[in-house]
């Protein structure tokens, strides 16, 4: 399995991290040893990790070079997730003209709720992310920069994707960093999907 991962399609999140809007999308990878569905969110207590709530889509099939009109065949699950960032870190790489690799691949920095059938009319829903209650992020595929055809397609042009592959298709506005103990709800439309615990030891 690997895990692709979209960054800055989202223009109020571009704006509230005051980065560019890109021209064409940006992608990067986790690994998928990152990749955590367990209830409690192990992290570093020396870390400063930032939740970044994401639409995540499976691949039910290879595919390489797909044209736009073709994407939806190739899709076979949605769920949502967490693309967990050390955002400290990723700023200063970024000063200096390092990668995002160390600030996005650490153990369980890609959080992954319980995956459902995809579903076109479903995924047009809001997503959202409560922490403690209270609503922290809220995003809809419609405000996208660059939409679900045009990732996977311009994605699907650069490598091959494979039958159980994952995309991370991106963070809306909202992001911030997680406290010991936050208790965290993740949904769509009016539907809870999935809780977590944040556990920094």
């Amino acid at each position: 399995m690997n895990i692709y991962c979209v960054g800055h399609n989202y223009i109020d999140h571009i704006k509230e991290l005051k980065n560019e809007i890109p021209k064409k999308p940006i992608f990067f990878q986790k690994n998928s040893t990152c990749i955590s569905k367990k209830k409690n969110i192990l992290l570093n207590k020396n870390d400063e990790i930032h939740y970044e709530l994401e639409l995540v889509l499976t691949f039910k099939k290879k595919l390489h070079f797909c044209n736009e009109e073709e994407v939806y065949d190739f899709i076979s699950e949605y769920s949502l997730g967490l693309d967990l960032t050390n955002r400290k870190l990723q700023i200063k790489n970024r000063e200096s003209g390092l990668p995002w690799f160390e600030s996005k691949c650490f153990p369980n920095s890609a959080i992954l709720t319980k995956s459902k059938k995809f579903n076109y009319d479903e995924i047009n829903n809001d997503f959202w992310l409560k922490i403690n209650d209270t609503e922290v992020q809220r995003g809809n595929v419609s405000n996208m920069i660059f939409k679900i055809p045009k990732l996977v397609s311009e994605l699907s042009k650069k490598i091959i994707l494979n039958k159980g592959d994952l995309l991370y298709t991106g963070t809306p506005c909202g992001v911030g960093p997680l406290k010991n103990f936050d208790k965290l709800e993740l949904g769509i439309s009016e539907k809870k999907i999935q809780n977590f615990r944040v556990i920094y030891s």
